[in-house]
């Protein structure tokens, strides 16, 4: 496990996948954070510098953008986790955001957001680990329930914790 190095709220990277190519990237998140604060104030400051006027919801260049809240990581009880793209609804801005682990273990990894876009042929799976990503083959997780691909990717990665 790498040394954990949240300062000022931030974990340090944007970290970027794209499915089409299978290309993953960084970003510095300063580059966003010395004008905007936290998790949803970021990805929506991605969304309007990446979509281009016109761009559907249900096109691969629609990012699917996860960001980690400012204060996640730094203070007890600080866990929420944004999730911003274009709205399959209204075809504008579509916002959601959850509690739990995600945020926190994102942080801890290195991240403070993760910005997806693109479209695979195979179902496919982003392995996150310190400092790491990677996208991993999940033809075997199909057609499983959420709690079977949780049980079983506990399994093959040797992480039972929770």
């Amino acid at each position: 496990m790498t040394e954990l190095n949240i300062k000022g709220g931030l974990a340090g990277q944007i970290l970027r996948v794209d499915l089409s190519s299978g290309k993953i990237s960084t970003k510095e998140t300063t580059t966003y954070a010395r004008r905007w604060i936290g998790g949803r104030a970021i990805n929506s400051a991605l969304l309007i510098d990446e979509v281009k006027p016109g761009t559907r919801w249900s096109e691969p260049e629609n990012p699917l953008i996860f960001g980690a809240g400012a204060l996640v990581g730094t203070a007890i009880g600080a866990n929420r986790l944004s999730v911003d793209t274009i709205s399959v609804y209204t075809n504008g801005k579509g916002s959601a955001n959850v509690g739990g682990h995600l945020a926190a273990e994102l942080k801890f990894a290195g991240f403070d957001h993760v910005v997806i876009t693109g479209k695979t042929e195979n179902p496919v799976y982003l392995w996150i680990c310190d400092g790491r990503a990677e996208i991993r083959d999940a033809a075997h997780l199909w057609g499983m329930t959420t709690y079977e691909t949780e049980d079983r990717l506990k399994a093959e990665l040797g992480d039972e914790a929770t």
